[in-house]
């Protein structure tokens, strides 16, 4: 690492960032609020699929969207 300082060739802290971001073909981080007791109930049954909660959530989204726009006209 000292070398290669040394001869110029060093990467930001922002730029592996970012490498890392467009490889991994990140998703934009989203927030919103959920009632504890519904977080609680996805990590039951996510925990009984053998799935990370959020992982969950994000599935059980994907599904609702799919759903409604197959009902929506156009």
């Amino acid at each position: 690492m000292e070398e290669a300082a040394a001869t110029g060739q060093t990467t930001t802290l922002s730029q592996v960032l970012q490498r890392a971001r467009q490889r991994s073909g990140a998703t934009p981080t989203v927030s919103i609020r959920i009632a504890p007791e519904d977080i609680a109930r996805a990590r039951g049954l996510a925990e009984k699929k053998g799935l990370r909660y959020q992982t969950y959530l994000k599935m059980l989204l994907h599904e609702a969207l799919e759903r409604e726009q197959k009902r929506m006209p156009g």
